[in-house]
């Protein structure tokens, strides 16, 4: 699914989310778009196993600072394919799901999480036999929506949010 594909399903599901469809085409969609850019369309993320009462999550890792442990830093790991995120696994596998995942799907499911649970969201690339590591901040995608937002919001206010703009 390509990156447009990706955000027209998350548009058609907002009402899911009471959020206006008009929103996250003209303020969310763009912001997602410029994180998008340099990364694959879609990704593997670990994510715990639920129960049946308790529904499944996103595995965040706390990384702890090698100077100041006492500075750390709470991350989600997104990975290019299924065996590297095994490879990378750290974790009981039986309690863990490697799960894929769009990008902008990512993104959407992380946006507006406070930066006391989610710091950033680390995009793990394989280039030859390395592993390169691209760092998105999840405070920089929501400032960059809540911008969007405010330059869009004369305009929001005067549609229907059922309406569809172009």
């Amino acid at each position: 699914m390509n990156l447009k594909e990706q955000l027209q399903e998350i548009i058609d599901n907002s009402s899911k989310f009471n959020i206006s469809p008009i929103l996250i085409e003209k303020a969310v969609s763009p912001v997602f778009v410029k994180f998008a850019k340099p990364l694959h369309n879609v990704y593997y993320v670990w994510q715990t196993k639920g129960d049946g009462e308790e529904k499944e999550k996103f595995v965040i890792t706390v990384l702890e600072n090698r100077v100041n442990p006492k500075l750390t830093k709470k991350v989600i790991y997104a990975f290019p394919s299924m065996a590297i995120a095994g490879n990378f696994l750290e974790v009981d596998p039986h309690t863990v799901d490697i799960v894929e995942i769009p990008v902008t799907h990512l993104f959407f499911h992380t946006f507006g999480t406070p930066p006391e649970k989610l710091n950033s969201i680390i995009f793990v690339k394989k280039i030859g036999n390395n592993l390169k590591f691209h760092e998105v901040n999840c405070d920089e995608i929501n400032k960059a929506v809540q911008e969007k937002i405010k330059k869009l919001k004369p305009l929001l206010e005067t549609f229907d949010p059922n309406t569809r703009l172009v």
